[in-house]
């Protein structure tokens, strides 16, 4: 090894010559250049297994990218596969919402989120004009405090009868619709919000008053029936009487 440290230059060939004067000169500088060359080597062995545990993570890394990149592949075709379900179910419920004969809306802060067409029919504005309006535009002013006070303990969680009815206005300002509104609550977008439907009872309406005028008037009649029954009996019963005095004075 000392050979191949570069020493041979340096061997003694002749020890006569005085060459062993030189070693104090010589041997130094050869320790030196052998100590680098070990120094160069253990360098070059350090560099290859560095260079080779590269290697190793690039290609473990590779392959965590490669599996990483697969399970998005398959992530986002499964998540693709639901937003085609989703939309198709979607698109279901759009169809039976917008050709339901009920309105359908949805009321956030008292703000109207949602309408269908049946009820954008029944108010007389458009769907564009309703979407983010205050619901009780949409009140008549003799239900206003009541309507609003149920959607306030409804939304507060108090637990509170699904339908009821009232009157709402009509885009005209003057027309009343009766209405039977049933209103259930759930989370929208982070916070509380009433859906539900509104049922146009303005002709069942219409029928019951009339119905119970018809039954009032019956009832009157039926009590002048029996006053004029009454009154008929009580003019008989006093024309036999006055037919009995009459009698007595002829005698």
């Amino acid at each position: 090894r000392a050979i191949e440290a570069g020493v041979y230059d340096y061997i003694i060939k002749d020890p006569g010559q005085g060459y062993l004067d030189l070693l104090p000169v010589v041997l130094p500088d050869v320790v030196r250049r052998h100590e680098e060359r070990l120094a160069r080597e253990q360098a070059e062995e350090a560099l290859h297994a560095a260079h080779a545990e590269l290697e190793s993570r690039v290609a473990q890394r590779t392959s965590d990218l490669a599996r990483a990149n697969q399970e998005l592949r398959n992530e986002i075709k499964e998540r693709r596969r639901a937003e085609t379900k989703f939309g198709q179910s979607e698109e279901k419920y759009r169809t039976l919402i917008e050709n339901i004969q009920d309105g359908v809306i949805l009321i956030q802060d008292l703000k109207l989120q949602f309408v269908n067409e049946a009820f954008v029919k029944m108010v007389g504005y458009e769907a564009n004009e309703l979407i983010g309006m205050d619901f009780r535009q949409l009140i008549a002013p003799e239900d206003i405090d009541r309507v609003v006070d149920r959607y306030r303990r409804g939304q507060d969680g108090q637990n509170i009868r699904s339908g009821f009815e009232f009157r709402m206005l009509h885009q005209d300002g003057v027309t009343r619709i009766f209405v039977n509104m049933s209103l259930g609550f759930v989370d929208f977008r982070g916070s509380i919000a009433g859906m539900g439907t509104v049922k146009d009872i303005t002709e069942r309406w219409l029928v019951e008053k009339e119905r119970q005028r018809l039954e009032a008037q019956l009832q009157h009649a039926q009590k002048m029936e029996a006053v004029g029954t009454m009154a008929g009996g009580i003019a008989h019963d006093f024309n036999n009487l006055l037919m009995g005095i009459q009698g007595l004075t002829s005698l």
